[in-house]
């Protein structure tokens, strides 16, 4: 329907063109009232309604047609990703030497980025030189894997248990430039992210 009322529309000011023109091409259909004038002023008046009709046709099919849009784009996209439910169990830190501890049972790498850069974001301004950031994914181990990893001593299957638990390690050096998220994959590190 909006198509014929642009169509209408488009004719219509052709037509006032037209008549501004040569208003004797007119004559047939207005008589005697063939004068650039009239002809401007009827033109002007139908290429108005059309414009209207046209603007109302359109704004009321256009919502149809973005809710289309947005339930196939809605069913089509993925879920957004969100920064995962964590808690700081432990930090040190010592002048420009800032070490976390976090506990999350994320183990969405993606997830775990969008939480590091947000933790990067917060912990490493300008004037922190060194910044470690260990995510593992047992509470009690978060709080205690150092004084445990004390008391395994020389027993590897007691430590590599307890590394099993440290998910993922952000290393960020300033003075070294190395800036990287790691994963640990089967007590392997192997990087998800450069900074």
């Amino acid at each position: 329907m909006e198509n014929i009322f642009l169509l209408l529309m488009l004719i219509s000011i052709a037509c006032l063109f037209i008549g501004r023109k040569k208003p004797e091409c007119f004559k047939s259909i207005l008589k005697d009232k063939a004068t650039k004038k009239d002809v401007t002023i009827i033109f002007g008046i139908i290429a108005g309604v059309f414009f209207v009709l046209f603007g109302i046709v359109t704004n009321r099919n256009e919502p149809v047609e973005n809710t289309a849009i947005n339930q196939h784009a809605t069913s089509t996209q993925a879920p957004a990703i969100q920064i995962p439910q964590y808690e700081i169990v432990k930090k040190g830190e010592n002048n420009s030497i800032i070490n976390l501890d976090i506990f999350t049972q994320s183990k969405d790498d993606n997830a775990i980025t969008l939480l590091n850069d947000k933790l990067v974001n917060d912990y490493a301004p300008d004037y922190v030189s060194f910044l470690m950031i260990r995510y593992f994914d047992d509470q009690n181990i978060a709080k205690t894997y150092d004084d445990q990893l004390g008391k395994a001593g020389d027993n590897e299957k007691e430590a590599d248990k307890l590394f099993s638990h440290w998910s993922y390690e952000l290393l960020f050096n300033r003075s070294t430039g190395k800036k990287e998220l790691l994963k640990n994959v089967n007590n392997d590190w192997v990087s998800l992210k450069k900074y």
